[in-house]
Order: structure tokens, then C-alpha cells, then sequence
């Protein structure tokens, strides 16, 4: 009895360590990981010291992480599984978009991160025992799931549920319910469950990740400013507003990505201090998550997160774009996003939803005559206004004849229409093709230097044309119903048995290219579009009767495609788009003008050299056109 007693005397209840602190000294990232290498540091990372407490805060049942890239979001949720296995062991749930999904998210995310803490190592199973769709962990289960999976959905109750890329989640009505839900409803038997949403942004009104942030408390991480303390969240802003990222600009009033790299630094919204690299890593350390509703205030040199969250429900939700990455600097953002904006609105919006993890604003869109006519330029039919790299000529044929528009392109993709018409002939077309076309003074002539044919009517006569004058001629073809189908606004195929390369464009992004990025630049700007004052009202019509519809697909989707009001007056709007895809095709908008000097480093000791930095910025110099 006695021994029992003093047995009984030595049990101890199970206290949860913090997760910050166990996640410090027992995950060790290796360079499999993909992230630095070494334990984890929450110096490094200060923004995911809440995010781990969080975790540990009975009063919160579902956690929404909207972040962009180069964060260490998913070496956080893999260290979390971690900690749950050594502390709180429990059936756990990953939900994925598909069976695909989730062998990738385990062979490359979970099981090196189990693999990266000792005491997680120990209870896995050996390699060749273990399964991905049943993970061992001895006294826990790790269970994966996926949308179309009925059954691996709905067969289990678990504790945990991390469901990861909740964007890419779809599912057809009339066949099964919506998976996000059935996941939701495997949790229903804990009451103190956990919920882990991740994913980033896609279209606005169709996006599940900003739902549920905006169901959250909505969280956003403020830091001060190392001159006058004043605490902001960072944002790319504008280049004409007070705050965001600055840049240095070419002499001609250009923006070019290798000159952001170089020269971009972040303003204070409220002092208008310029802050560089050396200042990022102090102001995260200093950060401070502040909830919807409130604010920080400095109390003489003390910040005070006052007034009342709007939202005091069970979500915590956590929004950080990849202006605050310690992996990345601001000049590779600002070079991210200039690239993209260059780019097609695909690329743009890639920008938008995985940089700074917003949605992307997609709108139906009519372009009205006023809009077309303010890029009317002081020039007439036939004139040449600035220095052309190019003239390009795009050509509709028809039953009883042809339309044709002729651009001129010069630096930064700036436009002017040189010509504009219909013709009966290929023997009309060769003559157009042969007309130069001068400057303004006279001093220089011009020649056409590509036409591409649209071969979707009379093919075979598109084909004998081009074949003979290949590579001047080239055909081409615009994908049906001008809707979204490939993943390249241009790609190149061939014609069968003649050995022709023929174009394949996608006619939603070129459409979107055309009227939703270029009608939107200022006709003097860089970049800008032009149009001569002598236009005829057909063209006009042509641009105007085009207009982008959305429609709802089976799996509950938003779908885009742009459709025409007229077939009388859709030639100009679709010429135009083919050559906004030739434009975009030997990237025009990456060219700059030759006297334009680049400096080495203009702030050599305002730059930081980062040890082990990891990242993912694509460095495309584009297709130059002098090339050729």
C-alpha cells in the first residue's frame, strides 16, 4: 500500500511546452528543406512567433495563414506537425487539391520535415514500411486526403486538419459534396480541435483563402520605422504616393527590373525616410501582429496596440506578403513585379496572388470609344512618330478579301499604328508588304519586318502564301471561343507535311494583354499606345465591340472568355490582339534603349550581401528583337 501510494505521489500532469521554444531546440532544417539551413530561428522569422503561439491558444479552433512567398510558411505548419507529434499526439488530417498533390506534399514536405526532428525520426517506421496515405508515428496517425477521394474524406475523425492549397479544391455538385466541407466535418468529435487553412489568393468573388481570412480576426503585421518609430504594414504601394517601394528610373522615364534591382529601397509612409535592406531585419524584430479594428500607438518609445478587434470568434487569421521575406530583398520584388507587369496579365496576377497574397481584381470588361480615342497620337496614316525596332503586320483573311493592321514597336513595347485597312487580295497584300513607311522628318525609312496570316479560314492558301515567303510570312491561329487554354500566350507548332512553323495564340490572354494592360498606360508614357489622328470609325468599332463575360463552370468556378458584339466590326480588335502576342512573343517590353546605363550599385553599403539566401525569382532577359 505503501509503495502505491508513493508511486501515485510521483505522477506529474502533462504540461505542453511552448511551441516557440521546443520548435528552437528541436527542428533542424537541412538544405532538403529548401529553406537556410540550421535550427529554427525565430530571430530569422520574428513574424511566426505569434503564429506558434497561436497554435498552443485553446481559445482559437482554426488558423488562416495567407501568405506570400519566401516566408517559411510551410517549414512552420511541417514544424507544427512536429510538435504535435512529441506533445499532443492526435489523428491529423492533410487535405490536398488531388491524389497527386498529396504524394508531393509528402515526399517532399512532410516526410523530410518529420525527418528534420530527432524525436519525430525516432517513431516513424522504417522507409521501406512506410505509406503516404497512413503515416506511423507510433501513438499518432497522419492521415492524407484529397478532393475526389470520397471515401478518404469522409472515413476518419481526426483532431488536426491542415488543409493545404484550399484554392485548388474543386469538386462537381451533381457528384459529391464540396471536400473542404466533408474535411471540416471530420473534426466535429473534438472539441478542441485544430484547423490549419493555407493557400494563396486567386480572383476576387472566387476565392476561398480571402473568405476565410475575412471570417478570421484579420491580422496584419505592422513594423516601425528605425527614424520616427511611426509602425506601418508594408506595401508595394505606388510610385506617386508617400510609402512602398521607390526605385530608381532609366532617363527616359522607364521602369526597368534590373535597374529596381539595384536602387529599390522602402519609404516610410510617415516621415518619408528611406529604408534599406540593413534596416528590414531590426523592424521584424520589432513587428508587432495587430488585429482588424486596431492600431499601434507610441508611448514614448513604447508601442501600444489599442482599440477593439472587429472579429473576437475562434479564427485566427494571419495575411503577410513577401515584402517582409528575409529570404528575398526588396529590390527582387520590385524586379518580380516589373517583369510581371511587362508581362502578360497572367504573370501579373501570379504576382499579386503568390507575392503579396492578395486577390486578383478580375472584371468583366467593355472598352468604350472615349477610351480609345484619348490614345489618338499627333501624327497622320503612314507616319512613323519615334524610333521603331520593327514594323509588324497582322492580317484576318476573309471569304472576299482581307483585313490588315500594321504597328510600329519600339523600347519598353511602345506603340504606334502605322496603317490600318482592307485589301482583296494576296497580290494587294504583297504590295502593302513592300511600302515603307518614314518618320515624321523624312530622315528615315521603315519596312514591314514580320507578317503573320491568320490561317483559321482559307488555310490552305494561307499555307502556299507563307510557304513561299517563310520566314517574312508566318501563319497563324488564335484558339477558339477567345477563351484561356494555354499556359503560353504564344506557343509555336507545325504545319503538317510543309514543315511551316504556325503560331497558336491564346486569345484570352492577348485579349487581356491588349485591353486590360495596354489601353491602360498613358499614350506619352513607356509602354504607351498609339493610334493616328486620321483613324477611321470602323476601327474604332472593331476595338469597342469586344467584351470580357464570366460564367460559373460545374465545380462552382468562375470562368472568363471574351466574346464579340458585332462580326462587322471585330477585325481591328482581333489584329490588334495578334499583335500584342507578337509584342509579347520576342519581348519588346524587355528591350531598352542603348544609352541607357545601368549603375553597378549605386548604394554600395546600403545593400547587405545575404549569406544562404535562397531565392525563387525568375531572371528572364526576355527575346530581344535586334536578335533576330
Amino acid at each position: 500500500m505503501t509503495s502505491t501510494l508513493s508511486a501515485v505521489s510521483k505522477w506529474k500532469p502533462h504540461v505542453l511546452q511552448p511551441p516557440t521554444e521546443w520548435v528552437k531546440r528541436n527542428i533542424y532544417f537541412s538544405a532538403k528543406e529548401g529553406i537556410v539551413a540550421g535550427y529554427w530561428s525565430v530571430a530569422r522569422f520574428p513574424y511566426s512567433t505569434e503564429v506558434l503561439e497561436t497554435f498552443a491558444d485553446p481559445s482559437i479552433q482554426e488558423i488562416v495563414l495567407s501568405w506570400g512567398t519566401q516566408l517559411g510558411k510551410t517549414s512552420l505548419l511541417g514544424a507544427y506537425v512536429c510538435y504535435i507529434a512529441v506533445n499532443d499526439p492526435a489523428p491529423l488530417m492533410i487535405a490536398c487539391s488531388d491524389i497527386r498533390a498529396a504524394h508531393e506534399h509528402y515526399r517532399t514536405k512532410l516526410e523530410p520535415m518529420l525527418e528534420s526532428c530527432p524525436l519525430v525520426k525516432s517513431r516513424m517506421l522504417q522507409p521501406y514500411e512506410r505509406s503516404m496515405e497512413l503515416v506511423d508515428l507510433h501513438d499518432m496517425w497522419i492521415y492524407y486526403a484529397w478532393s475526389g477521394g470520397k471515401a478518404t474524406l469522409s472515413g476518419r475523425s481526426v483532431r488536426y486538419l491542415l488543409i493545404t492549397e484550399i484554392n485548388l479544391h474543386t469538386y462537381e455538385k451533381n457528384r459529391e459534396g464540396d471536400p473542404v466541407r466533408m474535411a471540416r466535418d471530420r473534426t466535429k468529435a473534438f472539441p478542441n480541435r485544430k484547423i490549419f487553412i493555407e493557400g494563396k489568393p486567386n480572383v476576387v468573388g472566387d476565392c476561398r483563402i480571402t473568405s476565410a481570412l475575412r471570417n478570421s480576426d484579420q491580422r496584419t503585421y505592422h513594423v516601425p520605422c528605425p527614424h520616427c518609430h511611426h509602425y506601418q504594414v508594408l506595401e508595394l504601394g505606388t510610385q506617386d504616393s508617400p510609402g512602398g517601394l521607390k526605385w530608381s528610373k532609366s532617363p527616359d522615364g522607364a521602369s526597368i527590373p534590373s535597374l529596381a534591382l539595384k536602387t529599390t529601397y522602402y519609404q516610410c509612409e510617415n516621415c518619408q525616410a528611406k529604408l534599406y535592406e540593413r534596416d528590414k531585419l531590426l523592424m521584424l524584430r520589432s513587428g508587432l501582429w495587430v488585429k482588424a479594428g486596431q492600431s499601434v500607438v507610441n508611448l514614448n518609445g513604447h508601442p501600444k496596440i489599442t482599440g477593439d478587434p472587429l472579429n473576437l470568434g475562434k479564427i485566427a487569421g494571419f495575411h503577410l506578403p513577401s515584402l517582409y521575406s528575409t529570404l528575398l530583398t526588396w529590390g527582387e520584388v520590385a524586379e518580380e513585379y516589373l517583369k510581371a507587369k511587362a508581362g502578360t496579365q497572367a504573370d501579373l496576377q501570379a504576382f499579386y496572388n503568390g507575392w503579396l497574397a492578395l486577390p486578383w481584381q478580375q472584371e468583366t470588361r467593355l472598352t468604350s470609344h472615349e477610351e480609345v480615342l484619348s490614345h489618338i497620337g499627333d501624327y497622320h496614316a503612314g507616319s512613323v512618330p519615334g524610333e521603331s525596332l520593327g514594323l509588324i503586320c497582322t492580317v484576318d483573311v476573309q471569304e472576299l478579301g482581307m483585313f490588315f493592321v500594321i504597328r510600329a514597336w519600339s523600347y519598353h513595347a511602345t506603340s504606334w499604328l502605322i496603317r490600318f485597312g482592307f485589301i482583296e487580295s494576296f497580290a494587294q497584300l504583297d504590295d502593302v508588304l513592300s511600302q515603307s513607311y518614314r518618320s515624321l522628318d523624312g530622315n528615315i525609312s521603315y519596312r514591314v519586318k514580320l507578317c503573320l496570316i491568320d490561317c483559321g479560314y482559307r488555310t490552305s492558301e494561307v499555307y502556299e502564301y507563307c510557304a513561299k515567303r517563310f520566314p517574312f510570312c508566318q501563319p497563324m491561329r488564335g484558339e477558339s471561343s477567345n477563351q484561356y487554354r494555354q499556359t503560353a500566350m504564344v506557343t509555336i507548332g507545325k504545319v503538317p507535311d510543309l514543315n511551316l512553323p504556325v503560331w497558336r495564340i491564346d486569345s484570352g490572354q492577348a485579349f487581356d494583354q491588349l485591353f486590360e494592360r495596354r489601353l491602360r498606360i498613358k499614350p506619352t508614357d513607356a509602354g504607351g499606345w498609339q493610334i493616328y489622328s486620321n483613324i477611321e470609325g470602323d476601327y474604332v468599332k472593331g476595338l469597342c465591340c469586344w467584351v470580357k463575360k464570366q460564367e460559373k463552370t460545374k465545380t462552382g468556378f468562375l470562368k472568363y472568355h471574351w466574346e464579340s458584339l458585332s462580326r462587322n466590326y471585330e477585325h481591328s480588335g482581333d489584329l490588334e490582339k495578334y499583335q500584342e502576342a507578337a509584342a509579347f512573343h520576342y519581348g519588346f517590353s524587355f528591350i531598352n534603349p542603348p544609352s541607357l546605363s545601368v549603375p553597378s550599385n549605386p548604394n554600395p553599403n546600403e545593400i547587405p550581401k545575404l549569406i544562404n539566401r535562397d531565392s525563387n525569382v525568375v531572371r528572364s532577359d526576355g527575346r530581344s528583337w535586334l536578335d533576330r
